[in-house]
């Protein structure tokens, strides 16, 4: 087997990962009037990450290596308020997106110690954990105030207190959320 020695302390750890996410978005507008704008749109996420984790273990060098992808759909809503020419409001809501990541330990790892560190952290081959992508509602707007002065403030909500993060579901403190301003 490859088990741990009880009592040993990894040391000298250290990680490296790569990460890519994809999203494709399709979607249509449609002008209700001169004022009023709405959109519909779907998104289609697809994400892969490698991870190799290192360190020492008893002595030993251990790595604990693994790949986990996951992909989901999700929806885009928006209204657009065009109130004059020199004031214009956006609004967008995209919708939770669902991410069922599966994981697969890789060769370098099966059978050893590496493994069994992975499994400690949850980390097991074959096995699905969620994560998902949390709802976003944004809103911004642009005033021209003067022919060389826009101002053009935003503010977005991520509700990542509602999304499944499964096994990291405690280390979700709230929603959060941004401001910016141009």
């Amino acid at each position: 087997g490859y088990g741990l020695a009880p009592g040993g302390t990894m040391t000298n750890e250290y990680a490296m990962a790569e990460s890519y996410d994809y999203t494709f978005t399709a979607g249509s507008a449609y002008k209700i009037n001169s004022i009023f704008s709405v959109a519909a749109g779907l998104r289609y996420i697809i994400t892969d990450k490698e991870v190799d984790i290192h360190g020492t273990y008893n002595g030993t060098v251990v790595t604990g290596a693994y790949d986990q992808e996951a992909q989901g759909v999700g929806g885009v809503l928006g209204l657009n308020i065009h109130a004059s020419d020199t004031f214009n409001i956006g609004i967008r809501y995209s919708t939770e997106v669902n991410l069922d990541w599966e994981t697969t330990i890789q060769d370098v790892s099966r059978g050893t110690a590496g493994e069994a560190i992975l499994n400690l952290k949850n980390r097991i081959n074959g096995i699905s954990s969620g994560r998902d992508l949390p709802a976003v509602l944004a809103v911004g707007f642009e005033w021209k105030m003067l022919d060389k002065l826009t101002l053009s403030p935003s503010f977005t909500y991520f509700f990542e207190d509602h999304a499944d993060w499964d096994t990291q579901n405690y280390a979700v403190d709230g929603d959060s959320y941004e401001i910016g301003l141009a």
